[in-house]
Formats: structure tokens, sequence, C-alpha cells
């Protein structure tokens, strides 16, 4: 019925969370720059997005002042670059980040909250954090390029050096970006959630909408499911086919109805293992054992082997067969074992 190692999902994009290192703290209102000694001493405030814009004649824009980025700590421009401050700790070892970065202590990173900084990854000594350069030189005042992520969906390009960003790095595209970066979604492409990602900084906030950047749903009635791109999770060539001709007729061409319990299954404990149920008496009567596993019906072979079974309940007219049992709906109930063989739709998948 189903083959032990038979789900080639791959993790994909866990809600990545980036630190908003630019614009300082909103809730006391400092702001960032620079102090006399030319050491980083935190984020411009949000106003330095609008101020991107060159609509501020005291500086924005390429052609604004080193004097203008004095004056106005908010200005966001590239006059502001400090590279000297790129003399500050020392270059990340490798196994923290192969990318240009350094080792600070985090009170050169300014008024940024302790969940931020969590977000940052540790050096070896446990005493400083592994800051990219661009946040550095820049004096947290960076305007991450525009690039396109995953399934097309709006991106920025960020540093490989925050782990939020490393752990996803085999599933995020380089696009346009620079040695050491990767395109990060904006939104969760799951939940629409903002990744934090976009807007950061003098950066601006997504030019698209939320809906442009998520996955489509499927299988609705079969448990639901979401079209991922095959390239992600292996589509039909994986060892258990896929749904892909719901996505197509949604217009997801290149995708498969990934159900959304195994997704979640694999990506939190690296497989998928269906709840524990008792198979209908009709199934038990044809040969089935008692145990039996929740399998949603959106996966082609179990939908298969359900109408095979709900055909074979026409022979046994005294009994009303219940598929569902014990399970959510849109999932079948299917035994561990048939005729005394295994089925696989019981223990883990996808191992």
């Amino acid at each position: 019925m189903l083959q032990s190692n038979c789900y080639r999902l791959l993790v994909l994009l866990s809600a990545i969370s980036l630190p908003v290192l630019g614009c300082g703290d909103e809730a006391d209102g400092e702001s960032g720059g620079a102090d006399s000694d030319g050491n980083a001493n935190g984020a411009g405030s949000a106003a330095g997005a609008s101020d991107s814009t060159g609509s501020d004649s005291a500086g924005s824009g390429a052609g604004g002042s080193a004097a203008a980025c004095e004056e106005d700590p908010n200005t966001c421009v590239q006059d502001c670059l400090k590279p000297e401050l790129l003399q500050l700790g020392v270059q990340c070892p490798d196994e923290v980040c192969t990318a240009e970065a350094r080792c600070l202590e985090p009170a050169l990173l300014g008024s940024i909250t302790e969940e931020q900084l969590a977000l940052l990854a540790d050096c070896p000594d446990g005493l400083t954090k592994c800051v990219p350069a661009k946040f550095i030189e820049t004096v947290n005042k960076f305007d991450l390029k525009n690039c396109t992520s995953v399934n097309g969906f709006e991106g920025r390009c960020v540093s490989s050096c925050l782990p939020s960003v490393a752990e996803q790095a085999a599933f995020l595209p380089v696009d346009v970006c620079e040695v050491g970066e990767k395109c990060a979604p904006c939104f969760d492409p799951f939940t629409g959630e903002p990744t934090g990602a976009c807007g950061l900084s003098c950066d601006d906030p997504p030019a698209t909408p939320v809906e442009q950047n998520t996955f489509t749903g499927c299988c609705a009635s079969k448990g639901g499911g979401t079209c991922l791109p095959n390239s992600l999770v292996g589509g039909a060539g994986g060892d258990v086919e896929l749904d892909t001709a719901e996505c197509e007729a949604l217009g997801e061409a290149d995708t498969s109805c990934v159900p959304n319990e195994v997704y979640q299954q694999i990506t939190s404990q690296g497989f998928f293992e269906g709840t524990a149920c008792e198979p209908d008496i009709v199934i038990q009567f044809s040969g089935g054992s008692v145990e039996g596993a929740c399998l949603p019906r959106c996966i082609p072979e179990v939908e298969k082997q359900s109408l095979s079974i709900e055909v074979q309940a026409k022979e046994f007219p005294f009994h009303d067969l219940v598929l569902q049992t014990s399970c959510p709906n849109g999932y079948a109930c299917l035994p561990c074992y048939l005729n005394g063989e295994l089925t696989g739709a019981c223990g883990p998948q996808g191992m």
C-alpha cells in the first residue's frame, strides 16, 4: 500500500524571523549613529525609511554629505558609510559564518533588544555576537537589495550569517544577491506573516500584497494541503506520488499538493507518522489488522486504497462502512497489515 520511505519532503521555511537591527528601539525613541570615537551606538529610527526617498533637503540620497549625516542621525545616505567600523572586533570564524561579519560586544550594537540580539549568531568566546558587515559599516542604516525568493515571491538579500537564514540556506535562492547572502521572502509563504526581511532600516516595505506571496491551499476536503514547488518536495518523482492535478487546476504549475500534517511533522521531527486508529470492522473482516493509522486522502495512493475499500464494502450490505473512524475529516483509517503482510500505512514515513 505505502512504502516505509514514502516521502521526500524537505524543510522549507519555518517562518524566518530577522532582527530589526536598524531603526533603533521605537518604544524609547532612541536613534543611532556613531559616537565621537567612531563606535557604533545603535540604529537609526524609523524615520530613516522615509528619508531614503530623497525628499529630505538635508542630504537624503546618494548625494548627501557626511556633515548632514552627523547632523541628522536618522538620514539614510551613502555618505553615512563608515568602513572604519569594520576594524572593530574580529572576523567571525568560519564555523560561525563564512561571509564578511565581525564579532562585536553587544554594547557596541546600540539599543537593540535582547530578543533581537538572540537572533544574531554567538561567537566562540561567548561574549560577542557575529554581526554582518553591512549592518556595521552603515551604522545599521542599510538598504537591502530586492530579489526574487522562493516560488517567485518578493524578497530581500539578507546575510547568511544570521542563523535564521543559515538554517534555510539550502532552500533559499541567491538570485541577484551578493556572496554570503540569500534571498529571504518578505512573508512566510505558508502563513502570510511578515518574516522581517523587508522594510528593515532604510529598506522599503514589501511592494506586493501578502496574497501574492503565499502558497496556494489544496485538498480542502481531503485533510488539507498546500501546493509546494516540485523542486522542493520531489513531486511525483518521490517514493509516493503526490497530487499534482489539483494544483495545476488551481493555476499552480510544477507544484504538488502536500498534506499539511505531513509537512508539519516532517519539518518538526524529520518524518511523518499517522495517528493510531482501529479500522472499520469490514476492513478487519477482509483481512485487515485491528491496528491502523490515520492517513490523509489527499495522497493519491491513500485515496486509491480508500475507494477500493469502499467498493468492497458494498459486499457487506448489513454494515455501513466508516472509513474515517476516529481520524480527522478527510482522513482514512487504513490497516497496518492486510492478509498478514505489512501495508506501509503505519510507522514513520520519510526517514
